[in-house]
């Protein structure tokens, strides 16, 4: 379990690339990070920034490297 409150979004970027390739060295089937829906406000103004990014960074991530 990851949990990404109090993170950058680059921070927490970082941290679920890396996750996900620990993961896979593990062997794990699951994964959990913990976003929060952003009841607060981040240094922008915005709510809920890393729920909001993390599909985009699963997605972005080349998962052909870990063939």
């Amino acid at each position: 379990m990851y949990d990404l409150h109090g993170l950058s979004e680059e921070q927490a970027k970082a941290c679920v690339l890396e996750a996900i390739r620990q993961a896979s060295a593990d062997r794990v089937k699951k994964i959990r990070f913990i976003t929060g829906r952003g009841k607060h406000v981040n240094s922008k103004g915005e709510r809920g920034t890393l729920f909001k990014k993390l599909p985009e960074w699963i997605k972005e991530f080349d998962y052909a490297e870990l063939a």
